[in-house]
């Protein structure tokens, strides 16, 4: 993807559930919102939490036909007929598609893609398409980002791929001769020289919990007065005003990151105009 050009359809996937792929979801629709950008969410998995924090923003791909897509291949093309129309309609409306992707279903949106050779539609529709695999730090998280970026490559070849560096449990940094430090060392880091990534950084422990508890977006938190978040946590002031800066740091580092692979500084500067 030619860095002047806006992603339209952004995708979160990769082979192993866990890894913060949800947060990322809901991180990268509010940065896109805080940008005036609007989105629509294709969810293929099966949790509550998007339809919670977003409830007039998704869709959800119906988990029993793609559960049965073995049985009748036909099945698999009809469950993601929802995300196909939404693609179609993409470039016209403006609203940028994140589609969030649970590990166990991961392979039949790849089989979808395979089947209908969604590579040539997206191209045809001028859909310009940013898969983001994330990882946190240990070896078989890093091995399933692996294979997704291999098979994205193979199946959808004109898509951008990133990799997303996930701190939540730990840093990058590995016992020389583990496990996981020759997969990153050996397999992880040669991906890195030539594919664009970031990094996800830890929150201060505690500081994102009690408004994940209280059902909240991070655009709620950046945006609200002590008083509110006192309300929502039930905690003191410093202690209230400690973890707002906590989320507010988090979110801007992801901001600051997102900037060019989502193209937002090319926004802002047409909004300028």
């Amino acid at each position: 993807m030619h860095k002047s050009t806006s992603p339209n359809l952004i995708i979160v996937s990769s082979g192993k559930g866990g890894i913060g792929k949800t947060t990322l979801s809901c991180t990268i629709a509010d940065i896109l919102e805080l940008h005036d950008r609007t989105f629509q969410f294709i969810q293929v998995d099966d949790q509550d939490r998007l339809p919670t924090l977003y409830p007039d923003k998704v869709i959800t791909i119906a988990i029993e036909a793609v559960n049965n897509s073995r049985s009748n291949p036909n099945s698999i093309i009809r469950a993601f007929d929802p995300l196909y129309h939404i693609l179609e309609a993409a470039p016209s409306t403006g609203a940028i598609p994140i589609v969030d992707v649970g590990a166990t279903q991961q392979h039949a949106l790849l089989k979808y893609a395979a089947l209908i050779d969604l590579d040539e539609e997206l191209l045809e529709l001028g859909v310009h398409a940013l898969w983001i695999a994330p990882t946190t730090a240990d070896p078989e998280s890093m091995q399933q980002c692996i294979r997704t970026l291999a098979k994205i490559e193979q199946i959808l070849p004109s898509t951008s791929r990133m990799i997303a560096l996930n701190e939540r449990d730990s840093k990058f940094e590995f016992f020389p001769a583990s496990p996981a430090d020759h997969v990153w060392h050996q397999e992880l880091m040669p991906l890195l020289s030539n594919l664009s990534s970031f990094t996800v950084p830890r929150i201060e422990a505690g500081s994102w919990q009690p408004f994940e508890a209280a059902g909240l977006r991070f655009t709620d938190v950046i945006s609200a007065d002590i008083q509110q978040i006192q309300a929502w946590t039930g905690i003191s002031r410093p202690e209230a005003k400690v973890i707002r800066g906590d989320v507010a740091v988090w979110m801007a580092d992801l901001i600051e990151a997102l900037t060019e692979p989502l193209n937002l500084q090319t926004e802002e500067a047409s909004h300028a105009k």
